[in-house]
This record gives C-alpha cells, sequence and structure tokens, in this order.
C-alpha cells in the first residue's frame, strides 16, 4: 500500500492520527495510534518506511 506523508520537523508530533489503511491484497488494516514523526524516521530505510 502507497501513503505519502510530509514531514513537519516536529519529531514529537502525532503521525496520522485515527487513520485506518487497508491492504488492497490482504485486507488487513493498519492503525498507527500513539506513532511520533521521530518514531518514523528512524526506521525508514531508502525512503521507505515497512509496518
Amino acid at each position: 500500500m502507497k501513503v505519502s506523508y510530509m514531514v513537519t520537523g516536529n519529531r514529537n508530533y502525532p503521525v496520522l492520527p485515527r487513520v485506518m489503511m487497508k491492504c488492497h491484497h490482504c485486507g488487513r488494516v493498519m492503525t498507527l495510534k500513539h506513532f511520533k514523526e521521530g518514531e518514523l524516521l528512524d526506521k525508514v530505510e531508502q525512503d521507505k518506511y515497512y509496518i
């Protein structure tokens, strides 16, 4: 699934609060609850984040 996100620069800013994403292949639903920008940026590999 492809989702784009514009970084605000505030590492404590919540990322996509209360947004649900559904995989069109398997039907899995994911919610990024309590995720902060800093947590996502730390785990980015070659401009991609894998859940």
